[in-house]
């Protein structure tokens, strides 16, 4: 039941990310961009 539920949930979060994607193009451009940058490993 739970997990049932906690794949509707993702289901329809990444719905509507993929639905404010294709409806507004200013939307495409805060979802594309990279969050934060990788670590630099120092070796």
């Amino acid at each position: 039941m739970v997990v049932n539920i906690i794949i509707v949930a993702i289901t329809l979060l990444m719905g509507v990310f993929v639905s404010v994607w294709l409806v507004s193009p200013r939307g495409r451009t805060w979802i594309e961009v990279p969050k934060h940058q990788p670590t630099r490993w120092d070796a």
